[in-house]
């Protein structure tokens, strides 16, 4: 179940394994099928990826980041429509980088 959390100035987004798999099978080498759990959150403001949690066995030599940001930017525009946000349009994208740089540990 997806699961959408508005948290003021923030919001949450959970996905569990039923939503992970369904995704991996529209990407069969996306590394993420060992994976039970995906939190992610973003500022409402900027857009800007706050937090990301994953639940589960990753093996990061085969973790496919562009298919990781391509389901994280899905449970973004799936929050959106819930939490009636504007669509931002396609400016407003998961920054890995940026991310990473901000938090060294993922």
């Amino acid at each position: 179940m997806i699961r959408v959390y508005d948290q003021g100035s923030s919001y949450g987004i959970s996905i569990g394994q039923p939503e992970i798999q369904g995704f991996c099978l529209g990407h069969p080498s996306c590394g993420l099928d060992r994976l039970r759990g995906l939190w992610v959150t973003f500022d409402r403001t900027t857009g800007h990826l706050i937090d990301l949690r994953i639940k589960g066995k990753r093996d990061k030599a085969h973790l496919n980041d562009a298919a990781l940001a391509s389901l994280v930017e899905g449970m973004r525009r799936h929050a959106e429509v819930k939490l009636h946000l504007p669509d931002p349009g396609d400016d407003w994208r998961v920054d890995w980088e940026q991310y990473r740089a901000r938090n060294p540990r993922s």
